[in-house]
């Protein structure tokens, strides 16, 4: 499985995207999810891919990792429901959440924010 999609340059495509969604409307954090559930999902469905744990490393260079991702000025509650819910293309699969699904890995991915 080639990962190229998950080179820097897509990361700072990725962030001037989600920036973009963020600068197009209000943003609201407040939306509620299950962060421990948000963890289950994160590993049963990412974790092939990415360090979904603090600490972790993800199996594949360049890959990011979901603490990096939470700690991405542009990240927001906003703005990572906009990435997963649109297909992104490149070697990422499609997924589909439900949205409750998406609320839980939200909350999850924001809980690794370092305050």
């Amino acid at each position: 499985m080639k990962h190229g999609w998950y080179s820097r340059a897509a990361l700072l495509l990725y962030a001037c995207r989600v920036g973009s969604v963020v600068a197009a409307g209000p943003a609201s954090d407040t939306r509620p999810g299950d962060v421990e559930r948000g963890q289950m999902l994160a590993r049963a469905w990412c974790a092939q891919c990415h360090a979904v744990e603090r600490g972790a490393q993800p199996p594949f260079a360049g890959v990011p990792r979901f603490v990096d991702v939470a700690d991405m000025p542009s990240t927001t509650a906003a703005s990572l429901h906009a990435f997963l819910a649109t297909p992104h293309g490149g070697d990422m699969p499609a997924v589909k959440l439900k949205a409750d699904e998406l609320d839980a890995i939200v909350a999850y991915v924001l809980s690794l924010k370092v305050r």
